[in-house]
């Protein structure tokens, strides 16, 4: 993290820091010292969650592991102004699916088949490597104010909303619910178009009970 310009680390339900890791952090100590220890994701102030998994989907319906690679995702954010966190797991079994579940994205580094697993240090340092990169080349800001996590999840909150109330078939409601999410996250909409997208389905929802959705009378 201090190599590639880390900020700020938080400490997921671990134990205390020992003066062995102050010793190999060496002239990163400070990054320890000022960690945040916290509980559970849910708890990290960011704008956007990002998964870190070995495991990558083979089935483009297969939303819950939609993985993109170091350098793609990099690339993406470079010109946004986003506050991103990356997630890693445990040493030895990584990450649970709720926990990726729980993010916007999953990043995946290409290896090799015969032995994907990565060791934490190893895969942060390339995940790390390629965002300072992406970072650092030409690139022309866009100027737009990213909606933040919490606007996003309540443009979720609403589009589910809606899977709830038109009929939807209910054997496709979860995994359209969660389509819906990855492609919101994966957009990084701006707050003109969160306040857009807000507004429609504002307008949707008081037609849908005001009883004018097609098909809502007669099933009233």
């Amino acid at each position: 993290m201090m190599n590639f310009g880390g900020e700020k680390l938080w400490l997921i339900d671990v134990p205390e820091i020992t003066d062995e890791a102050f010793h190999r952090a060496m002239h990163a100590r400070p990054l320890l010292e000022k960690s945040v220890r916290i509980d559970s994701l849910r708890e990290v102030e960011c704008d956007f969650l990002v998964a870190t998994s070995d495991t990558l989907s083979g089935k483009e319906d297969n939303f819950a592991r939609y993985s993109l690679t170091p350098r793609v995702f990099a690339e993406r954010f470079a010109r946004t102004d986003a506050v991103i966190a990356i997630v890693f797991g445990r040493e030895d079994s990584g990450l649970t699916l709720d926990e990726v579940l729980e993010c916007d994205f999953q990043v995946t580094i290409p290896t090799s088949g015969r032995y994907p697993s990565m060791n934490v240090s190893h895969a942060a340092a390339i995940i790390f490597y390629e965002i300072y990169i992406a970072s650092k080349k030409e690139r022309k800001k866009t100027g737009l104010r990213p909606a933040t996590r919490s606007e996003k999840e309540r443009l979720t909150e609403q589009f589910n909303y809606l899977v709830d109330h038109i009929r939807y078939p209910r054997h496709k409601a979860e995994k359209t619910k969660m389509l819906f999410r990855r492609m919101i996250a994966r957009a990084a909409p701006s707050k003109w178009e969160y306040h857009t997208l807000m507004g429609v389905f504002k307008r949707m929802r008081e037609i849908r009970n005001s009883a004018d959705l097609p098909g809502e009378k007669n099933k009233q």
